[in-house]
C-alpha cells in the first residue's frame, strides 16, 4: 500500500462538482442545520419569553449565527451543484426556510434594541440571504491596537448607564402591562355577567311561554291556537326582549354565539304550529333600527323568537376537518373555514389563531413560519402561501392523477362503488379547473381500465368502439360514465354481483347436502385430471414420451417436489393444470389431488402439508385457507395424515394470543401461540423472525413426525421472550426452529360461541387478533404450561386452564362430516445427528459464511416480473447488424405506449442553453464539438423531413444539457435529460431498468489482485456501440443547430444508439456483451469468453494472468472478440512492460505513452481506487485543502477516501472517532 500525501493546494483546479453520495450527504446536513436552527430559536424565544439574562441570551444567539453562516454556506454549494430541473425546486425551498430564520434574525435583535444593549457585533450575524447564489460576506473590521485602560473603562461605564436606563423602562412596561391585564380581566366579567343576564331573561320569557301555553292546552284541549310567523332574524327577536341599555352590553361587541354545550334541554310543544313556523335566518350584521326596537312586544311574538332560538340551539354543530397538507382536501377544507370562520370573524389575528389550530403536520408547519409577523399580515401571508403550495390547479390535478393511477385493482362491487365515486370526484375536480386534457389522455384511460375487474374490460372496449364509430373521441369522462353505470348495476340489491353470487352460494350448499356422499378423490369432475385429458393427445413435455401426460410420468413423479417445481417454472407452466398459457392464479381448470382433496395436480402433492378440513371443502373457510396452492412450500410441516376414519367429530386446537419480543428489546409482536405438547421443541414462522428483526444461524434439520421423516432448512433463534397480551407475564423461551408456516391456521382457534356454549366456560374471555398463527410452543416450555386454575366440566366437556399467558381451552370438540377422510395430527421431534463425511465441503462454506451477516439470508438473486418482461422483449428484438453493432429496440413497459409530442418542451429547453452560450464561449465551443462529433461518429442523424410529422405515440424530445466530470473537468459530456416529464410522464418512467448485469465490484477488484501481471482496459464510448431500430429511433429525438449556428432554426435530430441517462440503457449494453461472447464463444478460448463475464464491470475490463506470454495471446484474443459485438476495446495498461509493448501504442492509455517516453511513475485510476502500476500496488492519493478546522472539515476530508476493499480503514477510523468524539462534546462549530 502506498499513500501520496500532498499539503499543498492546487490554485489551478478547477472548483470540483460533488459526487452523487457528496450531494445526498450535503442534502441530509443542510436539512439537519435547518432542524437545529429551528429548535435553538424556539429556546431562545422561551429565554426571552422567561426575561433570561442578556448575557445567556446573548451567548445562545451567538451559536445560532454560527449554524445560520454554515446554513448559509451549504446552501450556496448545493445551488452549485444542482442542474436546472432541480435548482427551482431548491430555491423554492429555501426561501421558506430563509423567510422563517430572516424574521426571527430581526426579533432577535429588536429584542436587543429595545434592551438598549447591542449583541457582540459576529462576522457571521452580518450575513444575509437572498433567493439567489451570490452573497456578499462583509466582515466586521476589529481594532487590535487598541490597549487603553481609560477606553475600556469608558465602555464599560457607557454599557452601564445603559442597562441601568433599559431597566428604567422595563419596569415602567411592566407597570403598565399589569395595570392592562387587570382591566382585561375586570372587562371580561362584566361581559359574562352581561352576556348571563341575557340569557336568563331569555329563559324566563321561554318559560313563562311554556307555562302559559300548557294551561291554555289544558282549559282548551281542542283548540287549534294559531303561532304567528317569526321574523327572518334570530337575534333581532331576542335583543328586542329588552334593549341593549338595559342589559348593559357593549353596543360594539360582538354577535353573542350560543354554546351549545351549555343549552338547556327544552321541550317545545309544537304539534299545532308546526304549519306556522319558519326556519329563522341568521344575518352577519344588525341594523341600526332592529337593535332599537321597544321593548314593548305582543306576546305571541316573543314566544316564535324563543321557539326560533330553540330551533337554533339544536341545530348540529358543524365541524371543520383539519388540514394536514393533501391537495385533495384543500378546497374542501377552505370552504368551511370560510364558512365556519372568516364569516363569523372580522379580526385577523383571530383568523390566524383558528389557521394554527386547525392546521397540522406539513401544512401547520408552513402557516408557523408566519406567526411571528403582525395578525393582518400573518394572516394573508400565510393563506397566499397555502394557495401557492396546495391550492395550485396543477398540483391538485397531478394529486388527483397520482391517485388514480396508484388506486388499487377492483377486486368485488364495493371496491368497483368506491372507485367510481372517486372517478366522479375527479372528474369534477378537473373540470372545475380546467384540467380534463390530462386526464383524457389515452393511456392514463387505458391504466384506469386495468384496475377494473378482467370480464369489464370487454365491455369498455365495446364503448371504445362506438364512441369511435361515432367519429367522437374517447374522452374520461365516457369511463366515468361507464364506470358509474357498471358500479351501479354490480351494486343493485336484487341483481347485483353480491347478491347473486351469495344466492347461488346458498343454492349449491343444499344441492350439495342433499346429494350423494362419496369419497373426496370422486368430487368435482370437472377437476379432475384424466377428465381433462382424456380428448387429448397423450404427450409428456417431461420425457417427451407419447402414452401418458407429465401428471403420470414416473421419471417426473421420480424427482424432488422442489425439481418439480423448478421444471415447471422454466417451462412456463401452470402449477394447477400442468399446461401452458396462463398464470396459476388465473387459472380456472385447476386439478384436484387425490390424496389431500386440495385444488393442485397430484404429481404437486406435498405429503407434509396440513390436509384439507371439513371447512375448507364446503367453501366456508376461513380467509386463509384460501390460499393458492401455487404457492411453494420449502420446509415440511410437522403434520401428518391419515386416511382411517376418525370418529365424528374434529377438536379446535389450544391457541390463544400472545405477544413475542426479544430479551433486549422493547418492541413487541402479538401473534397466536399453539401449545403442542407433542413436539419437543418450539418453533416460529419465517414471518415472526422478520417483524421482531430477530437473526439466527441457518441450519438443516429433521423433523420427526407420525409420518416419515423430513429435512428442512432452518433458523435457530435465542434470546426470545413470550408475554400474554398486556405484557405482565415474561416466559423465557428456550432456542427456538422457523419455518415457513404453522401446522394449523386461525380455523382451529376455539370461536367464543363455542366456548360460551358451555356455562362453567361462559365468563373466560379469550380476545381476537387479527393476525395470523406465528408461534408453536412446544413441551420444552413448562413455564407456559404451568397451570395456576383449572376449570373442568361434565365428562365430554372441554376444560380450561390460566397459565401465566391466559386462559386456554382444551378439548373444545366439533362436528365434522361424514365424508371427511383428513385429519391433523401433530408430533415433531428434531434430529440434530449430521453425516459429517457426506457433508464436510458444505459445512466448512457454512462456517466461513457465517462470518459474514450478509450471507445469513438466501443469496439466491431472482428477477423480478419487469425483469423477466425486459428480458423477453431485448432477446426477440436483438439482432447482429452488417456493421458488427448489435441493435435492440428500446424495452418499454408497455410495447403498445403512446407518448405525448413533448416537442415544446425542446424547444424551450434549447431556448435555455442558447443563453448559456451567450454567457461562456469555451462551453458553447465544448458543447458544438462535442455534438459535431455524435454526427461524425455516426451516433445521431438528422430526421428526414417526410418523418418529422408522425404522429402515431413514439416520438418524444429529449433535452440535454453538458456537465464537466470531476474527474476530468477539461472534457464536456452532453447528457440527454431522460427524466424530463412532460403531462406527467418521462421516457424513464415508461421505460424497463433490467436486471443488474454487472459484475460485483468488490469481485473484480479481487481477481484483479490475484496474479502477478495486470491489465487493464476500457471500452470506448459503449452506450454507443449498441444501436436502436429505426422504428424506435424518433424516441430519441432531439433539437440542435447542425452546423452550430444559433442564429439559424434548429434542425430535428435523432440519436441512432442507446445514449447516457436512459435507464434501460446500462442493462441493454451489458445484455449486447454478453450476446457477443456466446454468439462467438466457439472461436476463442474459454479464459478470453471468462474473462468478459466475469472481469468487466460495466465498460472497465480487469484482470491478471500468471504469465507475460498468457497476458499477450489474451489481450489480443480480448479485443478481437468485443469487436465482434462493435465494441472497441483501448486504454490498455499493464504493470508489464513486455506486455504493453506488443500492444499497439494507438490502443494504450495516454499516461502510458507519455510513461514508455519520459519514465517516471505512472498511477492509474482502477474502478475508482489508485493503481501505482510500477509497484504494482492499490494506494492511494490524498489533497488536503486548506479549510477552517471544523467539524465539516474533517468530515469532508474522510469522506473523500474511496475504499471499496477498506485497506486503510485502520487509518481512517482514527479520523472517524476524532468526529464522533467532537459531535458528542459539541465543542467545535
Amino acid at each position: 500500500m502506498k499513500a501520496d500525501m500532498s499539503s499543498k493546494p492546487d490554485k489551478e483546479e478547477r472548483d470540483r462538482k460533488l459526487s452523487e453520495k457528496g450531494m445526498s450527504y450535503k442534502s441530509d446536513r443542510y436539512s439537519g442545520i435547518v432542524s437545529a436552527l429551528k429548535q435553538t430559536a424556539m429556546h431562545i424565544r422561551k429565554m426571552m419569553a422567561e426575561n433570561e439574562t442578556l448575557e445567556k441570551i446573548r451567548k445562545r444567539y451567538a451559536g445560532w449565527l454560527t449554524d445560520y453562516e454554515h446554513f448559509l454556506a451549504l446552501y450556496d454549494e448545493l445551488l452549485a451543484n444542482v442542474n436546472e430541473s432541480e435548482k427551482e425546486a431548491l430555491e423554492s425551498e429555501h426561501s421558506d426556510y430563509d423567510i422563517f430564520l430572516t424574521n426571527f434574525k430581526k426579533e432577535v435583535e429588536n429584542y436587543f434594541s429595545f434592551q438598549q444593549v447591542k449583541p457582540e457585533p459576529t462576522e457571521r450575524g452580518t450575513k444575509k440571504s437572498n433567493r439567489g447564489s451570490q452573497r456578499t460576506k462583509s466582515r466586521l473590521s476589529t481594532v487590535g491596537d487598541i490597549s487603553s485602560k481609560l477606553l475600556k473603562e469608558e465602555q464599560t461605564k457607557a454599557e452601564l448607564e445603559a442597562r441601568k436606563i433599559a431597566l428604567d423602562r422595563k419596569r415602567d412596561i411592566e407597570i403598565a402591562k399589569l395595570q392592562l391585564r387587570f382591566q382585561e380581566e375586570e372587562l371580561e366579567l362584566d361581559t359574562n355577567i352581561a352576556v348571563s343576564s341575557a340569557k336568563s331573561k331569555v329563559l324566563q320569557q321561554f318559560e313563562r311561554y311554556e307555562n302559559d301555553f300548557s294551561e291554555s292546552d289544558e282549559e282548551n284541549p281542542k283548540e287549534h291556537i294559531p303561532m304567528p310567523t317569526p321574523r327572518t332574524t334570530l337575534f333581532t327577536e331576542v335583543a328586542s326582549l329588552s334593549t341593549i341599555e338595559e342589559l348593559g352590553l357593549n353596543p360594539h361587541a360582538k354577535s353573542f354565539v350560543p354554546d351549545l354545550r351549555q343549552k338547556r334541554d327544552f321541550t317545545v310543544k309544537v304539534e299545532k304550529t308546526d304549519s306556522h313556523i319558519q326556519k329563522p335566518e341568521v344575518p352577519n350584521e344588525k341594523t341600526e333600527s332592529q337593535v332599537k326596537r321597544s321593548d314593548t312586544v305582543p306576546k305571541d311574538t316573543e314566544s316564535a323568537a324563543i321557539q326560533s332560538v330553540v330551533q337554533y340551539l339544536r341545530r348540529p354543530i358543524p365541524e371543520i376537518k383539519k388540514f394536514g397538507g393533501n391537495p385533495l382536501e384543500f378546497r374542501r377544507f377552505l370552504r368551511q373555514f370560510h364558512a365556519k370562520v372568516v364569516l363569523n370573524t372580522h379580526d385577523d389575528d383571530e383568523r390566524m389563531n383558528y389557521l394554527e389550530q386547525l392546521t397540522y403536520g406539513e401544512a401547520n408547519r408552513c402557516v408557523a413560519g408566519f406567526s411571528h409577523l403582525s395578525g393582518d399580515r400573518a394572516y394573508k401571508a400565510a393563506m397566499k402561501q397555502l394557495e401557492e403550495r396546495y391550492g395550485d390547479n396543477e398540483v391538485i390535478a397531478t394529486a388527483f392523477i397520482k391517485k388514480a393511477l396508484d388506486w388499487p385493482a377492483v377486486k368485488d362491487a364495493k371496491s368497483l362503488d368506491e372507485f367510481a365515486l372517486f372517478l366522479v370526484e375527479c372528474l369534477n375536480a378537473a373540470e372545475s379547473m380546467g384540467s380534463n386534457s390530462v386526464l383524457d389522455y389515452p393511456d392514463n384511460i387505458k391504466r384506469l381500465m386495468q384496475k377494473l375487474p378482467i370480464y369489464m374490460h370487454d365491455r369498455w372496449r365495446n364503448v371504445v368502439l362506438k364512441t369511435k364509430e361515432a367519429k367522437k373521441r374517447v374522452h374520461f369522462s365516457d369511463f366515468v360514465t361507464f364506470a358509474k353505470t357498471e358500479a351501479k348495476k354490480s351494486n343493485d340489491p336484487t341483481y347485483g354481483s353480491a347478491s347473486v353470487t351469495s344466492s347461488t352460494n346458498r343454492n349449491t350448499e343444499k344441492r350439495g347436502q342433499a346429494g350423494k356422499i362419496t369419497a373426496p378423490v370422486n368430487i368435482a369432475n370437472e377437476g379432475s385430471e384424466s377428465a381433462k385429458q382424456e380428448t387429448v393427445e397423450q404427450k409428456c413435455v417431461y420425457c417427451d414420451g407419447s402414452g401418458h401426460f407429465i401428471s403420470d410420468c414416473k421419471g417426473f413423479l421420480r424427482i424432488s417436489l422442489q425439481d418439480r417445481y423448478n421444471f415447471l417454472r422454466n417451462k412456463g407452466l401452470c402449477y394447477g393444470c400442468l399446461k401452458k398459457g396462463h398464470l396459476t392464479k388465473k387459472c380456472r381448470g385447476r386439478h384436484k389431488c387425490s390424496i389431500c382433496g386440495r385444488r393442485h395436480p397430484t404429481a404437486l402433492h406435498d405429503p407434509t402439508r396440513v390436509p384439507v378440513t371439513a371447512s375448507a371443502e364446503t367453501g366456508d373457510s376461513h380467509p386463509t385457507d384460501t390460499k393458492s396452492d401455487a404457492t411453494l412450500s420449502h420446509n415440511p410441516d410437522v403434520t401428518a395424515t391419515t386416511d382411517m376414519r376418525a370418529g365424528e367429530t374434529t377438536c379446535a386446537m389450544a391457541i390463544i394470543p400472545v405477544r413475542v419480543k426479544l430479551k433486549d428489546r422493547n418492541h413487541s409482536v402479538a401473534t397466536y401461540a399453539f401449545f403442542d405438547s407433542g413436539s419437543s421443541v418450539s418453533f416460529c414462522t419465517d414471518s415472526l423472525m422478520r417483524q421482531l428483526g430477530a437473526s439466527g444461524k441457518k441450519r438443516d434439520i429433521t423433523l420427526s413426525t407420525m409420518g416419515e421423516d423430513y429435512k428442512l432448512s432452518s433458523h435457530i433463534l435465542k434470546g426470545l421472550q413470550v408475554t400474554d397480551l398486556d405484557m405482565n407475564e415474561l416466559v423465557d423461551l428456550p432456542q427456538v426452529y422457523t419455518k415457513d408456516r404453522m401446522p394449523v391456521d386461525k380455523g382451529h382457534i376455539p370461536t367464543r360461541g363455542e366456548i360460551h356454549d358451555w356455562p362453567h366456560l361462559s365468563h373466560i374471555d379469550i380476545p381476537n387478533i387479527d393476525v395470523e398463527v406465528g408461534l408453536l410452543l412446544g413441551s420444552n416450555v413448562p413455564d407456559a404450561y404451568a397451570p395456576q386454575e383449572v376449570i373442568t366440566g361434565p365428562s365430554g366437556s372441554p376444560h380450561a386452564t390460566r397459565t401465566r399467558l391466559g386462559w386456554i381451552i382444551w378439548n373444545v370438540l366439533r362436528s365434522s362430516r361424514e365424508d371427511m377422510q383428513s385429519y391433523t395430527v401433530n408430533r415433531a421431534a428434531v434430529e440434530n445427528h449430521i453425516e459429517m463425511d457426506m457433508r464436510l465441503e458444505q459445512l466448512v462454506k457454512d462456517s466461513i459464511n457465517l462470518e459474514f451477516p450478509e450471507r445469513a439470508s438466501d443469496d439466491v438473486r431472482q428477477n423480478s416480473v419487469e425483469d423477466n418482461m425486459f428480458l423477453k422483449q431485448v432477446e426477440e428484438s436483438i439482432c447482429h447488424q452488417d456493421n458488427g453493432h448489435y441493435s435492440i429496440k428500446v424495452p418499454f413497459r408497455d410495447p403498445s405506449v403512446r407518448l405525448p409530442n413533448n416537442v415544446q418542451q425542446g424547444v424551450q429547453r434549447l431556448g435555455s442553453l442558447k443563453r448559456k452560450f451567450q454567457k461562456s464561449e469555451r462551453f458553447k465551443t465544448d458543447y458544438i464539438n462535442f455534438m459535431n462529433k455524435l454526427f461524425d461518429k455516426g451516433y445521431a442523424e438528422i430526421i428526414p423531413k417526410d418523418h418529422i410529422d408522425r404522429n402515431d405515440g413514439r416520438v418524444w424530445y429529449l433535452p440535454h444539457h453538458g456537465v464537466y466530470p470531476v474527474k476530468k473537468p477539461d472534457k464536456i459530456r452532453v447528457v440527454f435529460d431522460c427524466s424530463a416529464t412532460y403531462e406527467g410522464i418521462s421516457l424513464n418512467s415508461q421505460l424497463l431498468q433490467g436486471p443488474d448485469l454487472t459484475n460485483s465490484l468488490l469481485g473484480v477488484l479481487l481477481r484483479f489482485r490475484q496474479e502477478s501481471i495486470a491489465i487493464q482496459g476500457d471500452i470506448e464510448a459503449m452506450f454507443h456501440q449498441v444501436e436502436v431500430p429505426e422504428s424506435d429511433r424518433d424516441c430519441l429525438r432531439f433539437l440542435w443547430w447542425r452546423d452550430g449556428n444559433l442564429d439559424k432554426e434548429p434542425e430535428h435530430c435523432r440519436m441512432k444508439v442507446h445514449l447516457f441517462g436512459a435507464t434501460s440503457s446500462p442493462s441493454c449494453c451489458n445484455f449486447a456483451l454478453q450476446q457477443t461472447v456466446k454468439d462467438h464463444k466457439d472461436l476463442f478460448s474459454q479464459e478470453v469468453t471468462n474473462a468478459v463475464a466475469r472481469n468487466m464491470y460495466v465498460d472497465d475490463c480487469l484482470l491478471s494472468v500468471n504469465s507475460e506470454h498468457k497476458a499477450e495471446s489474451i489481450t489480443e484474443n480480448l479485443s478481437m472478440l468485443c469487436k465482434k459485438g462493435g465494441f472497441h476495446l483501448e486504454k490498455f495498461v499493464s504493470n508489464s512492460k513486455e506486455v504493453l509493448n506488443s500492444i499497439q501504442e494507438a490502443e494504450r492509455a495516454g499516461d502510458v505513452k507519455q510513461w514508455n517516453l519520459n519514465g517516471g511513475t505512472l498511477t492509474e485510476r482502477a474502478l475508482g481506487v489508485y493503481w501505482f502500476v510500477d509497484e504494482d500496488v492499490i494506494g492511494f492519493k490524498i489533497s488536503l485543502k486548506q479549510q477552517p478546522v471544523t467539524r465539516r472539515g474533517i468530515l469532508s476530508t474522510v469522506s473523500s477516501i474511496y475504499d471499496p476493499l477498506g485497506i486503510v480503514s485502520p487509518f481512517v477510523m482514527t479520523a472517524k472517532i476524532l468526529l464522533q468524539q467532537l459531535c458528542k462534546s459539541d465543542q467545535m462549530g
